[in-house]
């Protein structure tokens, strides 16, 4: 973790109910094999764009998580084009916060703490078939302390990350890109556009109302 993008401090965090278990004197060693373990495209430009945009073209709920690996690629503009084109709602994770702003129609905010709940309303309840995550390491902000709600989370996962192994750390990828977010986005413009056949109404933000103070 150290030595892959983003480079900077490492938090090691534990789920509340590991806390305080017990565990054996020996530990087995675990490995990820069989089903568990996603398929991976190394490929740029059309192989992934193919990929990716078949997927949106089948999904009747999609959303794109953008994380902190994307901060440094300078993507705003080549995915908001591509949100747009694609119809494709989108929220960043905490760290993520500021790639894209939140103020856009597409927009659902942050996923996990410091959000204002739309995010998780649309991934969990709408529910959402198809996450694109990019740049995330789906670490205790985003999933709220690893909260046992993760555990029935039905949505095909498309996690885009250069360093392989932050797939399936907690949740199951379906498919893993191993590129950065800027061969990732620029791979998605360069594609076909993909067919918007959705129809689905994104959880609104409630504004917060401020008691009138007396005169």
């Amino acid at each position: 973790a150290l030595q892959s993008a983003p480079r900077g401090p490492v938090h090691i965090a534990l789920p509340r109910d590991l806390i305080d278990e017990l565990l054996p004197e020996h530990q087995l060693g675990t490995s990820a094999t069989g089903p568990a373990v996603p398929r991976t495209l190394t490929a740029h430009g059309a192989g992934i764009a193919d990929e990716v945009i078949t997927r949106l073209e089948r999904s009747r709920a999609p959303m794109l998580l953008l994380g902190n690996g994307c901060r440094m690629d300078g993507i705003h503009g080549e995915i908001i084009t591509f949100c747009e084109n694609a119809g494709l709602p989108f929220a960043t994770t905490p760290n993520g916060r500021g790639i894209v702003p939140e103020t856009h129609p597409l927009s659902l905010g942050v996923l996990g703490l410091f959000g204002d709940g739309r995010a998780e309303e649309y991934l969990f309840e709408t529910p959402c078939d198809l996450l694109l995550a990019v740049g995330v390491s789906f670490d205790g902000l985003v999933t709220r302390s690893f909260s046992p709600r993760w555990n029935g989370l039905k949505t095909d996962l498309v996690h885009v990350d250069p360093d392989p192994t932050a797939f399936g750390r907690f949740a199951a990828t379906t498919v893993g890109i191993t590129v950065g977010s800027r061969a990732f986005a620029e791979s998605l413009n360069s594609g076909r556009t993909p067919h918007r056949r959705r129809n689905i109404s994104l959880p609104q933000k409630v504004s917060a109302t401020m008691p009138h103070s007396p005169a």
